[in-house]
Parts: structure tokens; sequence; C-alpha cells
């Protein structure tokens, strides 16, 4: 099967950031849109994060957008009405209209596309995404529906690890998978069943286990490695022996 990969003009500068049948959220810089369809002709605008007047002006050019990172990351529809949405170095949710920021976060801080888990209470899981040159504390979030703070769900202790790439929730066996990096020894891929309370190794100490992201399927878990000093690959794990193979070899 051969994929074809085409650029759709109308859609040039707008990222789409959630999409179900009839209901799209569309970013454009700070602003969120809302659609019944990919038609900018009826792109709603339901609400413009605020940040400063010389970051909206610079990000106006592609080039500055993107090294200022001016843009929101993630957005995701609440049983309650809420948006979730990450921009910038803010968390937050959008109600009536209005981007509020979350309280209780350490320090502003990033969270790669796609990389929080919702889990099957409906709680979102979140890393610190960040430089942290120094090797300190790295915090995964908690944030439950109708809060406006977040809670501290654990705490990787200082020298630990670097940041956090990315939490997902594997709906099999109600488990939420955290990856992280970047040295070969802050590599590693663990879980937790239950809130990150207890946390257990999948593995870990090489790039191998240097991943961004993780799909699931009943067998097998699969993912691709983000290494800086050895070939990329595709790795399926498998779900009773925890056996793994290698699926292909990537780019990058």
């Amino acid at each position: 099967m051969k994929w074809k990969v085409e650029q759709v003009p109308e859609l040039r500068g707008y990222t789409v950031e959630y999409a179900e049948p009839q209901n799209y959220y569309i970013s454009r810089r700070n602003q969120l849109f809302h659609s019944t369809s990919l038609k900018p002709s009826t792109f709603k605008q339901i609400a413009a994060i605020d940040a400063p007047l010389w970051k909206q002006a610079a990000s106006n050019f592609r080039l500055a957008q993107r090294l200022l990172r001016f843009m929101v990351t993630n957005v995701t529809p609440l049983s309650n009405g809420d948006l979730f949405i990450t921009f910038d170095k803010s968390v937050g949710i959008i109600k009536n209209g209005k981007f509020q920021a979350l309280k209780n976060l350490a320090r502003p801080c990033r969270v790669l596309r796609s990389a929080f888990a919702i889990d099957d209470k409906g709680d979102i899981y979140f890393g610190e995404y960040l430089a942290n040159t120094e090797r300190g504390e790295i915090r995964i979030y908690k944030y439950s529906q109708d809060s406006d703070a977040l809670e501290i769900a654990y705490i990787f202790p200082p020298n630990s690890i670097k940041h956090i790439h990315g939490l997902y929730f594997d709906k099999l066996t109600k488990s939420i998978f955290c990856l992280t990096g970047d040295d070969e020894k802050e590599c590693r891929i663990l879980r937790s069943f239950d809130g990150f309370k207890t946390t257990e190794i999948v593995g870990e100490g090489d790039e191998t286990w240097r991943a961004v992201s993780v799909l699931f399927n009943q067998d097998s878990f699969y993912y691709g490695t983000d290494a800086e000093f050895r070939e990329n690959h595709i790795y399926q794990v498998n779900r009773k022996n925890s056996e793994r193979e290698i699926l292909g070899e990537v780019d990058g």
C-alpha cells in the first residue's frame, strides 16, 4: 500500500488539533477555532489566548513562530464541555470562551503534541518537557475535570531523567505508559496501574528505549526510537513474554 501526502492549500497556516466527524478544533498561532467541517469559511473562533504583543507580531512569520514555539500543541474536549489545552509553555482549559491557566504548575513547561494520557476515569496525565540542563526534579501532573488546579502525580528525583516525552493510556491493561529521555541512562519506558502511586520499568538503559510515542493493540505495543547516536528502529514488544522485535529501520 502506498501513501500519498498532499497539501491542502486552504488550510495553510492552520493546524488541525482534534478531529472527529463534524467536530473539529483548529488552531492558528494563539487562536482556536471550531468547525463542523474543514472549510475555513465555517471556522468559528472560540478563544484567543493572551500573549505578549511582540510574540503575536513575530509569529506572523512562520520561521519566527516555529523558533518561538508560539503555538497550540494539544486540544481535547472534556465531558463537561470544557477544552483541555496546552499552548507554548502554559497548560489550561478553555471555559466559556476564555483560556484559564491551571493552578499549581510548578514552572512553565511544554507538552509535546498528543503526549498526554486520558485514563478510563477521564483524568488527564502529562509530564514536563523542558531543557532541564541541571537535571533537577521532573514532574508528572494529573488534571481532573471541574478543577481549576493540577495535582502532582509523581516526581522523578534529581539526576534521574532529563524530561518526559509523553504519557499514553493503554486501554487493555488500564495502565499509563511514561516515556523519558534523553541520555542513555535516562531513556526508559515505565508504566503505572494506579495513577503513579507505584511504577514498574518496561525497559531502560540505552537509546533503544528512547521513544516519543507508543501504540497498542491486543497482543503487543509498538514504538519508534528517537535516538541521537545510533540507528532508529520501529519496535514491537510482545505483551505476554515482553520479547522485543525490530520491525524496521527508519530515517532520523
